[in-house]
């Protein structure tokens, strides 16, 4: 395996050749430093940035549950619930809901009623203190922040029902500024290639920026089968109000669609049999 390091004061971005995958040693220091969710986070993490009951991903996400789980009340566990969004359009669809989040300013956004149901630990601290088991376990964009997500799921595992499913969507490196950061690697590996490097793994906030292929190993390689995936993206208005940067976002995902590609990659996948 040809794995390259790139070396930043917030941390190593390792990149594998072959499969594409990357992750990072943060240092511990540049993760305790990183405690801003104002700017450019702050639009993603707003309630009202999006109307839930018709936000693509969530019905993608339910319709794909009714096609693998069938029409039935199912109990779902969110790690990393954040503002709490996916939690109560879970339960406005008649799913009993239960949420992890180690922040806790994101106790102020979310909703009141969902807020008993909110553990705010660690997910190690908070999972042993929950009954029973669930039907699916979800990682809304709250994996690739996770040091040892893997181990993690070791950890999930045993609470996972029967037939049950995980959800994780994750970043993916098969888009246009990947493409172009990989490019810029090549031409220029000690100079202007780390910087869009570590802009675009978004170092120190991510830990991991996953390939297809290196999730799939990853997953398999601690037991588990992949049932569904696809590589999709966030729309644009999530993530910006103005009319320039959704343009410009909009014309980046149309890139995207023309490779083959997106900036997020969605799976679902259960214990192997």
């Amino acid at each position: 395996m040809n794995v390259r390091s790139f070396s930043f004061v917030e941390g190593v971005i390792h990149v594998c050749d072959q499969c594409q995958l990357q992750w990072a040693d943060r240092q511990a220091s540049a993760i305790e430093g990183d405690t801003d969710i104002t700017g450019a986070h702050s639009r993603y993490m707003d309630p009202d940035s999006i109307r839930a009951d018709s936000y693509e991903p969530y019905v993608t996400f339910f319709a794909t549950l009714r096609r693998l789980l069938g029409e039935r009340p199912l109990r779902i566990l969110d790690v990393g619930c954040g503002n709490g969004v996916f939690m109560a359009e879970a339960a406005r669809r008649g799913h009993d809901v239960r949420g992890i989040e180690l922040d806790e300013r994101h106790r102020a956004v979310i909703a009141a009623e969902l807020l008993p149901k909110v553990s705010f630990k660690a997910a190690e601290d908070a999972l042993p203190e929950m009954d029973g088991s669930f039907d699916v376990i979800v990682f809304w964009d709250s994996f690739e922040h996770i040091d040892a997500p893997f181990a993690l799921l070791d950890f999930v595992a045993p609470r996972l029902a029967a037939g049950g499913l995980v959800f994780a969507r994750v970043n993916n490196v098969w888009d246009i500024f990947n493409l172009l950061t990989r490019l810029t690697l090549s031409l220029a590996p000690s100079t202007l290639g780390p910087r869009l490097l570590k802009t675009c793994f978004n170092l120190p906030q991510h830990a991991w920026n996953f390939s297809r292929i290196g999730m799939r190993k990853m997953l398999e390689q601690r037991g588990w089968r992949v049932v569904h995936d696809r590589v999709t993206e966030t729309p644009a208005s999530r993530l910006f109000t103005q009319p320039i940067k959704k343009a410009i976002l909009r014309l980046a995902y149309l890139a995207n669609l023309l490779i083959g590609g997106g900036k997020i990659g969605e799976y679902y996948f259960s214990r192997s049999e």
